[in-house]
């Protein structure tokens, strides 16, 4: 009641202002301050939702506002701001010099592994100025992929993602596998069936041999594997599994010729057998 009380306080221009800071004061002499810093949510917000709360950082002017409208809509609603914002005493204002950087992982423990494509989030805990957790998923207004409008669901992945890899993004909505996205085809990837499939997460920096062999992984492992991707293509696309004499032969020498070629030329044309086979 005593919070609902100050909120009212803050927003409500005919509260006599005198006497409201007098019963604040005796509020505070009566022993309530162990109660004030309880530290949920309401709390923070007593401050916070004020649009012209700031700090100076560095020489600039930092917006200390928090949205409650945003903030509710979020998937975070229901935890308490120091469930993520932690390292610092409420009852000092301001909190903290440095307020400790809020680390995502401390509760999405398996990030580092999901995200295996920015290896950026593995070298410290809050990840690089430019791939963070909030560069991409946001602060107060996270929204889970799972949810249709979210910037990260399945379909749009694509325009989230082409946001910082823009020429990635432009040769994908040229692509097939982007048109099979689009018509709702089942097996047609988006960015994270492929940059988060184990042939190539571990390649950054791979000499070029071995990033030829993790693609040619990464292909088959749909146009092989995956039976609704293998029904609609070429047989060939199933050639290492099902062709037969002359066809096998035809891509282990296209393999071979492709690899001596980037070795020995320098040249990086990859003669992909399922290329050559699906023309035939």
């Amino acid at each position: 009641m005593f919070f609902r009380y100050i909120r009212r306080l803050k927003i409500n221009k005919n509260v006599n202002r005198p006497a409201s800071l007098s019963f604040l004061i005796m509020f505070l002499s009566l022993g309530a301050q162990g109660y004030l810093f309880a530290q949920s949510s309401d709390d923070c917000l007593i401050c916070h939702e004020d649009e012209t709360l700031t700090m100076e950082k560095e020489g600039r002017e930092i917006s200390l506002f928090v949205n409650s409208n945003v903030l509710s809509n979020s998937t975070h609603k229901n935890l308490s701001c120091v469930s993520c914002h932690v390292g610092f005493n409420p009852e000092e204002l301001p909190h903290k010099e440095n307020i400790t950087p809020i680390d995502c992982k401390l509760c999405h423990k398996d990030a580092p592994t999901k995200h295996q494509f920015h290896p950026q989030m593995l070298r410290n805990k809050t990840g690089t100025s430019d791939v963070s957790c909030k560069n991409c998923h946001g602060t107060h207004d996270v929204v889970s992929p799972k949810v249709n409008s979210s910037k990260w669901s399945s379909a749009n992945l694509s325009t989230s993602c082409g946001n910082c890899h823009r020429d990635e993004k432009e040769m994908y909505v040229k692509s097939w596998h982007y048109k099979g996205l689009t018509e709702s085809v089942k097996g047609a990837p988006n960015c994270i069936n492929c940059h988060q499939n184990a042939s190539i997460v571990n390649i950054i920096g791979a000499d070029t041999i071995r990033v030829k062999i993790a693609q040619e992984k990464l292909c088959l492992s749909c146009h092989l594997d995956d039976p609704q991707v293998r029904i609609r293509t070429s047989p060939s696309a199933g050639c290492s599994a099902v062709a037969s004499g002359a066809a096998s032969t035809t891509c282990a020498f296209l393999r071979i010729a492709s690899l001596v070629l980037t070795y020995f030329l320098g040249i990086k044309y990859s003669l992909n057998p399922c290329i050559f086979l699906m023309a035939g």
